[in-house]
């Protein structure tokens, strides 16, 4: 569709010229135009025309069609929403309806300042947390998060002609720092996997810690993934919250790194035999009560699926309990901390804790690094005095 148009119109005044600049689209998908009449020459119809287009490409064009930003983002999110997991999902429709409609969803799309964008930032930061009895703001990237959202679906606006301008540019976005993880030492962790015997967090725990991977990818674990005799576990997918209709969901690594094959050690593969025993005399028992068609190395009693947020509570509560603050994520960290103290590659490391790139294993646990230089000293002055004594 072009921009404008022009047309001529013979009236008893004379002949006019019909100016239409077409200046976005309605929320029912509509275009929408705005109309000028214009006497004189066509020559003057067309530089009014040019005059307006260039009014709008400035900005200071465009009349507010009154459709407001709560209808707006919410016809935008319906479109944008597919292909997102449902934890994605649920986490932006939570900033749409808990943060930015109840601030900026009754101002006209088209009215929306940088301004009041800033303003929301600032009232996120200092009030905007709604899960506290106490007035207390959300979290930097909890903030940068929602405002990228926010940025996203006003750019989409332009691309619509709705907008000549994304309001959210220029606004001050709170920069995210980057906090350490929080480690466990060897005994601490073998506490917490201690106080969980006997729990359906034991295993989950016990395979995070032996081989750093994710909960998710924990409890989405099948038993055809597990190669008992080749001391092997293949991840290959990982388990998130419920969708919609209250069923778990099952869904493929991220990124290519995700999917790979993780070596690991006898202690653990012969727990594992050891609950495969024990799992299959609860399945014996079950009978026809037995719900695990997903065949999942980690489940309830009856064979169902656990939640992860279950685990999590469970894990973080027994950790807690003996003093320590850090959730079931915190057995990942603790597997990459002794891999780093033991001398493993930095590429090895990222491998088999399925990073993308090894930079990412490098960015977070670069504060373990340090020690390390030493580390690495020592093994070349090692080096040096083999080869002077093969000189000698």
């Amino acid at each position: 569709m072009s921009r404008g148009s022009i047309a001529k119109y013979q009236g008893k005044n004379g002949i006019s010229w019909h100016i239409r600049i077409y200046v976005g689209y309605n929320d029912k998908g509509d275009p929408i135009q705005q109309r000028h009449t214009i006497y004189g020459t066509k020559r003057d119809a067309e530089a009014k025309m040019r005059e307006l287009l260039q009014q709008q490409d400035k900005g200071s064009y465009i009349k507010s069609n009154k459709i407001t930003l709560s209808e707006y983002i919410t016809k935008w999110y319906e479109t944008h929403r597919r292909g997102l997991s449902p934890t994605t999902d649920r986490r932006y429709k939570d900033y749409i309806s808990t943060h930015i409609l109840p601030r900026l969803g009754n101002i006209e799309l088209q009215k929306l300042t940088t301004i009041q964008v800033q303003e929301f930032i600032n009232y996120m930061l200092e009030r905007g947390n709604k899960c506290t009895n106490n007035i207390k703001g959300l979290s930097a990237k909890s903030v940068r998060d929602c405002i990228i959202l926010l940025k996203q679906a006003l750019k989409q606006a332009i691309d619509w002609g709705m907008l000549t301008r994304n309001p959210a540019d220029g606004v001050r976005i709170p920069t995210v720092t980057r906090r350490d993880p929080v480690i466990l030492t060897e005994e601490q962790a073998q506490s917490v996997l201690d106080s969980l015997t006997g729990t359906y967090g034991y295993i989950p725990a016990l395979i995070s810690y032996h081989t750093g991977m994710r909960l998710g990818e924990v409890i989405a674990l099948p038993w055809n993934a597990v190669n008992l005799d080749a001391a092997t576990i293949e991840v290959r997918q990982s388990y998130t919250l419920t969708d919609e209709e209250g069923r778990p969901v099952i869904k493929q690594p991220k990124t290519k790194a995700g999917r790979r094959i993780v070596e690991v050690g006898h202690t653990l593969i012969s727990a594992l035999a050891n609950h495969r025993r024990a799992q299959l005399e609860k399945q014996i028992a079950a009978g026809a009560g037995w719900d695990n068609n997903l065949n999942l190395v980690c489940t309830q009693d009856d064979g169902a699926p656990i939640s992860s947020r279950a685990i999590g509570h469970l894990f973080s509560r027994r950790a807690r309990s003996l003093g320590y603050n850090v959730t079931f994520h915190g057995l990942r960290h603790t597997h990459v901390s002794m891999l780093i103290k033991a001398g493993a590659p930095i590429n090895t490391i990222s491998a088999r804790v399925g990073h993308s790139t090894p930079s990412i294993t490098h960015d977070i646990y670069a504060h373990l690094l340090p020690g390390m230089g030493r580390h690495a000293v020592e093994l070349f002055e090692r080096m040096l005095l083999k080869q002077s004594a093969q000189i000698s």
